[in-house]
């Protein structure tokens, strides 16, 4: 079901994101569309946009689908490298 993605410049209400980095690679969420979608706050690269529509039902339904989703290993050493950098930190 997913959709291939139209020009980023054309006004649709909402737009499909996924995220891009751990631990949430791959999961997708819906928003509305605006200028900068996939930056976060501070300009760096969090999300890739897969789909937009103007319907809320069909941006529901789309992100209800995820992308490549991390293997457990990635998941643990995230895990692992984020205590050990809270222990030094400390």
């Amino acid at each position: 079901m997913e959709k291939k993605l139209v020009n980023a410049d054309h006004p649709k209400k909402y737009v499909i994101l996924e995220h891009l980095n751990l631990p949430s690679r791959g999961i997708r969420f819906w928003s509305q569309n605006k200028k900068n979608n996939t930056h976060n706050q501070n300009g760096e690269l969090w999300y890739k946009e897969i789909a937009f529509t103007d319907n809320e039902k069909e941006a529901i339904d789309l992100s209800k689908e995820t992308g490549e989703l991390p293997l457990k290993s990635e998941i643990y050493s995230y895990y692992a490298q984020k205590d050990i950098n809270n222990r030094r930190d400390r």
